[in-house]
């Protein structure tokens, strides 16, 4: 029994996945940096390998739990905005929680703004209607 639960745990282990809002980002543009488990991991993440190519502006974390047709499902989502310390190809090094690691994820870190599929600058326009109309 027990060299079957030792076989068993590395099935269990937590799956950390990693995720980027847009790729490639401007030097000078924070950008959102997302590490997703739907597995409890066994131990809080270790962030600091990034601070050698990233500034760290801001972090948080998510729990959403799911139940359709009595499957629940579970995410745990750690987001962190940060920022590039210099321009290039860059490596988001694996982060360790507890003993599982995000794999590496590459990043393209551009000097000038990023320029939109038809060749111009990125925009974004925003249309809002509200109802009623005269409050």
């Amino acid at each position: 029994m027990l060299i079957f639960a030792l076989l068993a745990h590395p099935a269990l282990a937590a799956e950390i996945e990693v995720s980027l809002d847009r790729n490639p980002v401007p030097i000078n543009e924070s950008f959102t940096l997302s590490f997703t488990a739907h597995e409890e991991p066994d131990g809080e993440p270790d962030f600091s390998p990034l601070q050698s190519q990233f500034e760290i502006l801001n972090q948080g974390q998510s729990n959403q739990v799911s139940i359709v047709n009595g499957r629940a499902t579970r995410s745990i989502v750690w987001q962190l905005q940060v920022l590039a310390k210099h321009p290039g190809t860059l490596e988001i090094p694996p982060i360790a929680f507890g003993r599982e690691r995000s794999r590496p994820f590459a990043v393209t870190i551009t000097n000038g703004a990023v320029r939109g599929k038809q060749g111009g600058e990125a925009s974004i326009s925003v249309e809002a209607e509200a109802e009623p109309k005269n409050p």
